[in-house]
């Protein structure tokens, strides 16, 4: 028999044990099948098909994947990690090869044997790739991997072993590279969502798992790429949304609505910030986002120090890794951000924001820490997402939300109002690195150009003075 011939897969049956079909899928179980070689000189040995065996129970019945996820009740019964998961299928499978006869040697990979054939695995070899990933710089930038990056390729590999298991390196399943955005296109967004992955998410983990196949063929585990995957078309992309006339005005009027009644309301007690210094970062926040355009990314990681209102720029530096204080849990957590381009960039301040921006630092009296802070100094958040959740939370309370992307939509919209005067200021504005992002090929010459065209445009946006609550005002 052939090397490199033993694996499993993951399939969902029904109550009858049949194959759960795609368009109900969700409605049975996973079970776990073993993956043996055909039969000598049989039609699956010319199909090249492997033979399934069902994983029972020791009463014989099939035992569901369900059960491989926790520990025995005597040990805790807790939840295993994904490793120890795939360790515990891969130990019944071997189990299973025993009784049915085959030798250690069907196992081996490459004349290795014991502990070593699994060093040849599909997880093991991610492992070891992920930490060399992790550990190096990236090419374009030289600039350390950014952690969002790392949990996408981990999120990737994760779905790629839910849906193929965990096989060596050298021993593919049939029709991976077709099969990959298929099935992929079942996994839902997040768990208990009926919204399932969009095409681009899927080519975003095809891509990132490229890498991961290419590392093998450099580094020798294999010879040549293993596998390309079928990916969706970039033409499937969403067009880009700006928001409505008049859209960003409500969000912040519902802020600075709140943030008015806040500070009539007593603090509670042995509370790390305040309502109203919560509404302040909201507003914060919102507004160098309305105005400038920022990320959220480059909103969360802001300091003070890189507001320069002498200039009146804001400066985003190209790398951020700082310690960022303690959480909602009392833990530490460090505050990372690179900037696209991987290097320092700035982004002109609009008159409107400007204002803004310098009360918030003469009200606040900080010439230091974090844009975004608590009073004891720690960053308001401590990832972009929960400040991305912000902005969510008051779109949907004022009925905009979806009209834009929550926070890219101001980029959008920027860009799009800019695009009218000037298509050029825009471009510098965004600071788009390619010109063909801003579908220009020109660049102001000065900062004051590119402030006086966006004062021209961001004129059009109300400030919050303009909102301030009066008594006989409905709060939102």
């Amino acid at each position: 028999m052939g090397k490199h011939s033993i694996g499993y897969k993951i399939q969902e049956l029904d109550s009858k044990g049949k194959r759960v079909p795609e368009e109900r899928k969700g409605s049975g179980q996973d079970y776990i099948y073993a993956l043996f070689p055909p039969d000598p000189g049989s039609k699956a040995e010319k199909n090249r098909q492997k033979k399934k065996i069902l994983l029972k129970r020791p009463d014989g019945t099939p035992k569901p994947a369900r059960e491989f996820q926790f520990y025995p009740k005597s040990s805790g019964g807790g939840q295993k990690s994904h490793a120890s998961i795939a360790k515990s299928i891969r130990e019944a499978v071997d189990a299973l090869a025993k009784v049915m006869g085959f030798s250690s040697e069907v196992h081996a990979m490459d004349s290795l044997a014991g502990e070593q054939k699994e060093k040849r695995r599909i997880s093991y070899a991610f492992e070891v790739f992920i930490e060399h990933y992790k550990s190096t710089p990236t090419k374009r930038t030289l600039k350390p991997r950014d952690p969002k990056s790392v949990a996408e390729l981990q999120t990737a590999m994760m779905h790629y072993l839910s849906i193929f298991g965990d096989h060596y390196i050298d021993d593919f399943p049939r029709n991976v590279a077709k099969d990959f955005q298929l099935k992929m296109a079942m996994i839902p967004k997040r768990k208990g969502s009926s919204k399932m992955l969009s095409p681009m998410t899927i080519r975003k983990h095809a891509i990132g798992l490229h890498q991961f196949f290419d590392h093998l063929s450099e580094h020798g585990w294999i010879s040549g790429r293993p596998v390309k995957f079928d990916m969706p078309s970039t033409r499937e992309a969403p067009a880009p949304r700006k928001w409505k006339p008049g859209s960003q005005d409500k969000v912040t009027k519902r802020i600075v609505g709140l943030l008015e009644k806040a500070k009539t309301k007593p603090g509670k007690k042995n509370r790390r910030i305040s309502e109203a210094e919560n509404y302040h970062n909201h507003l914060r926040g919102w507004m160098i986002n309305t105005h400038i355009g920022l990320r959220l990314a480059e909103i969360q990681s802001l300091r003070i120090e890189n507001i320069d209102l002498d200039t009146g720029h804001v400066m985003i530096p190209g790398s951020v890794d700082l310690d960022g204080g303690l959480d909602n849990k009392g833990n530490p957590f460090r505050v990372v951000c690179n900037s696209k381009s991987g290097r320092n960039e700035r982004s002109p301040i609009p008159k409107p924001c400007w204002n803004f921006l310098k009360q918030v630092l003469e009200e606040s009296g900080r010439t230091e820490g974090w844009y975004l802070a608590r009073p004891d100094g720690s960053c308001a958040y401590k990832t972009p997402e929960a400040l991305g959740k912000v902005f969510e939370r008051h779109q949907k309370a004022v009925g905009v939300f979806g009209e834009a992307k929550r926070s890219h939509g101001a980029r959008v919209t920027i860009g799009t109002e800019m695009g009218k005067e000037n298509i050029y200021f825009a471009q510098q504005m965004l600071r788009h690195k390619d010109v063909k992002t801003t579908l220009a090929s020109y660049v102001a010459e000065t900062p004051d150009e590119v402030r006086e065209a966006i004062d021209k445009v961001s004129e059009g946006f109300q400030k919050p003075e303009d909102f301030k609550s009066r008594n006989d005002e409905k709060v939102m």
